[in-house]
């Protein structure tokens, strides 16, 4: 790959992946789930809780580093992660706390 890159005109860094590395986002979200009660989580996110359970499950088992490692949980999907996602950043409309 370098020498494809050496020949460009600008600084150029070549990072070796690891399935087994953590992201930021990945840290972010599972410290968020491990610390919500799952019945609140489930009103907030539109989420079902046994979905939800499957996925702190599978984060609390450890095999999990990365946000996209998610799918890999049977019965997880890209909205599921999405939805997870939104919330957590709280973009609105894509999580709203009980009224009552």
């Amino acid at each position: 790959m370098e020498e494809y890159l050496s020949n460009l005109e600008i600084d150029i860094e070549i990072y070796e992946y690891s399935p087994k590395a953590f992201d930021d986002v990945y840290l972010e979200l599972r410290n968020w789930l491990l610390s919500e009660d799952i019945a609140r989580l489930s009103q907030i996110t539109k989420i079902r809780t046994n979905y939800l359970e499957k996925v702190i499950q599978a984060m609390s088992e450890g095999e999990i580093h990365q946000v996209n490692q998610l799918v890999k949980v049977k019965g997880v999907g890209v909205s599921t992660i999405e939805k997870l996602f939104a919330c957590k950043q709280g973009l609105s409309g894509n999580c709203q706390d009980p009224l009552f």
